[in-house]
């Protein structure tokens, strides 16, 4: 019978979101993650009673406008933290959830918490859950605060359907860096065997799948978009020789050069940096490679 049990430690530091770089993270792959420079500058406040930092919270964002575009790359990127600065980490879409009373602070490789416990409570709702912030518009994420005056230790249920447990270790550099500490639910097969990881990662063998599906699509335009999507997924998954067959088989040079920009951000934030300028190498439009390179010489 399959078995659930807790995945390995990681440990991830995110930037405050005003460093510009590696300020979200997406729990089931354990990527860092960078908005392009585009989606942010949709982020600046541009009218009398705007506020930036709102708007990065995924708050008072109207679906018929531009900044909507930042919506949808939370949701498209599998963002599910963002470190806002000052203590405050925001949780997207997902469901974080407190313990009970008299739970360790500290996580660590000790069976403090089960695997059942934490389904429980993430999937039966019987939990004290982070604090709501409220948005003047709908249409958005739903944007959870979770801060350490509230709790160290957290339960969570990613929008992709991760399930697991986090604690906020604490924030350093004068509180410009917060360092999480998490693990994820896996179900084995009792012996050891793992059937599946419920976090949203994708097996290479599932991308092999999609690779071929797409090289048959006649469409140029349908074909070089899902490329791009599998390119996508291959960087996230670490599958770099997919990625770069994806990438290599994207016929017009627009959405190749957007998808090579985009899955290079990817790598630099999983730690693959040497892999990440190889693939920005690829980008064929100067302005654009440079700026990627120059991103990635920081």
């Amino acid at each position: 019978p399959a078995v659930a049990t807790f995945g390995p430690l990681i440990e991830r530091d995110i930037q405050a979101r005003t460093s510009g770089t590696n300020q979200f993270l997406d729990l089931g792959s354990e990527t860092l993650l960078t908005p392009s420079p585009e989606i942010a500058g949709l982020l600046a406040a541009s009218l009398p009673g705007e506020e930036e930092a709102r708007f990065w919270e995924g708050l008072d964002i109207a679906e018929n406008s531009p900044r909507f575009q930042y919506v949808n790359w939370l949701r498209e990127n599998g963002a599910d933290l963002m470190f806002a600065g000052d203590g405050k980490i925001i949780g997207f879409d997902g469901n974080f959830a407190i313990p009970q009373s008299g739970s360790p602070a500290i996580l660590d490789d000790g069976d403090h918490f089960t695997p059942d416990q934490v389904r429980a409570a993430m999937e039966g709702g019987h939990y004290n859950s982070a604090e709501k912030l409220q948005s003047h518009e709908q249409g958005g994420p739903v944007a959870n605060l979770l801060t350490l005056d509230q709790s160290s230790i957290w339960f969570f249920k990613t929008r992709q359907g991760a399930l697991g447990v986090l604690q906020i270790v604490g924030f350093t550099g004068d509180r410009e860096v917060a360092r999480i500490r998490y693990k994820l639910i896996e179900q084995t097969d009792g012996q050891g065997g793992l059937i599946s990881i419920g976090t949203g990662k994708i097996s290479r063998e599932t991308l092999s799948e999609r690779l071929e599906a797409a090289s048959v699509i006649h469409d140029v335009d349908d074909k070089d978009r899902a490329l791009s999507g599998i390119a996508t997924d291959a960087a996230k998954a670490g599958e770099f020789e997919l990625l770069k067959t994806s990438l290599r088989e994207i016929h017009y040079s627009e959405p190749r050069n957007h998808a090579a920009q985009e899955t290079a951000r990817i790598l630099a934030g999983r730690g693959m940096r040497k892999k990440a300028i190889e693939i920005a190498k690829v980008i064929n439009d100067s302005e654009e490679r440079d700026q990627t390179l120059s991103e990635l010489a920081k």
